[in-house]
């Protein structure tokens, strides 16, 4: 529990430095890290999107959720758009997250993603669109 609760620390506070009114989307919102998650962008007054099953919406929003997304049956990608923050704790290696996430940000918006091979240095801030190497994304560049 300490080390899932740190994790979403780091990703909500240090990393995306979640503030109060910004438009907030977790993905894997129930999971272990997950919650802690909502939790967290919510007390920093986050308008906080959860996607997980719907059997786990109930919970999250109890948690702090604004709103909730079923993965099974809706792309979170389709359902929102000019999302400030995506804390992505599903990563590429499953359905393309990571990329698909990018989609629902805002322009110069911030998705902090579990990039595939280093887990190690995550969390890792990325902008869209990105281009170049993780350090050097950026809002103005076109990607690759």
């Amino acid at each position: 529990m300490p080390l899932a609760a740190l994790t979403a620390w780091q990703a909500v506070v240090d990393t995306a430095r979640v503030t109060a009114g910004q438009r907030v989307l977790i993905t894997a919102a129930a999971g272990g890290v997950g919650h802690f998650a909502v939790q967290f962008a919510r007390h920093l007054g986050a308008h906080v999107i959860a996607v997980a099953s719907a059997a786990r919406h109930p919970w999250l929003k109890e948690l702090g959720a604004d709103e909730a997304i079923d993965y099974t049956t809706t792309r979170f990608e389709d359902a929102v758009a000019d999302v400030d923050i995506v804390i992505d704790l599903v990563g590429d290696a499953h359905d393309n997250t990571s990329t698909r996430s990018l989609k629902a940000l805002r322009p110069g918006g911030l998705l902090v993603a579990v990039p595939q091979g280093v887990s190690r240095s995550w969390p890792r801030p990325l902008k869209w669109p990105a281009c170049g190497s993780p350090r050097s994304w950026s809002s103005r560049t076109a990607p690759r």
